[in-house]
C-alpha cells in the first residue's frame, strides 16, 4: 500500500511539474496558421524603432501590458509570418539570436487595431521597444 501511495505521489509530482513546464513553453508557442480576427484600421509607425534586439513589452493606450498579443515578424509585405510570438503575462515579447538588419512587426489583438512596425537591429539603442495598441473603432 505504501508503495503505491508513494507512486502515486511520484507520478502526480511529475505530471504537475511536465504540465506546468510545458504551460510555460507553450505559451509562446504560436501554432501554424493562427491568426486573430482583425477589426479596425491598421496602425503603421511611420518611422524604423533602434533597438538591440526584436524584443520589448506591447502596451494598451493606459500604459497596461497587453497579455496573448500576436507578435510576428513578417516579410516586407506585412502578410506573410516567419515567425511569431505570444506576449506574456506582462506583455513581453522576444526574438532571440535575429541578425542586425531592419525586421518588420506585426501586433495583433482582439478589440485592437493591427499594428506594424518596422525595428532596426543595430548594436546601439535600447535593449527593446514599447509598441502601443489603440483601441479598434
Amino acid at each position: 500500500m505504501r508503495v503505491a501511495t508513494v507512486l502515486s505521489l511520484v507520478l502526480a509530482i511529475s505530471l504537475g511539474f511536465q504540465v506546468g513546464c510545458t504551460h510555460r513553453t507553450a505559451r509562446q508557442i504560436v501554432p501554424p496558421g493562427f491568426r486573430y480576427p482583425e477589426i479596425g484600421v491598421q496602425v503603421a509607425l511611420p518611422d524604423p524603432l533602434l533597438a538591440r534586439r526584436v524584443a520589448g513589452r506591447v502596451l494598451n493606450p493606459n500604459g497596461d501590458a497587453v497579455k496573448k498579443a500576436l507578435v510576428e515578424i513578417t516579410k516586407p509585405n506585412w502578410h506573410e509570418r516567419i515567425t511569431a510570438r505570444f506576449t506574456d503575462d506582462h506583455g513581453r515579447f522576444d526574438f532571440p539570436n535575429l541578425t542586425l538588419g531592419e525586421y518588420p512587426v506585426r501586433v495583433t489583438k482582439p478589440g485592437f487595431a493591427p499594428l506594424l512596425a518596422m525595428i532596426k537591429v543595430s548594436k546601439s539603442g535600447p535593449r527593446g521597444v514599447e509598441l502601443t495598441m489603440h483601441l479598434a473603432t
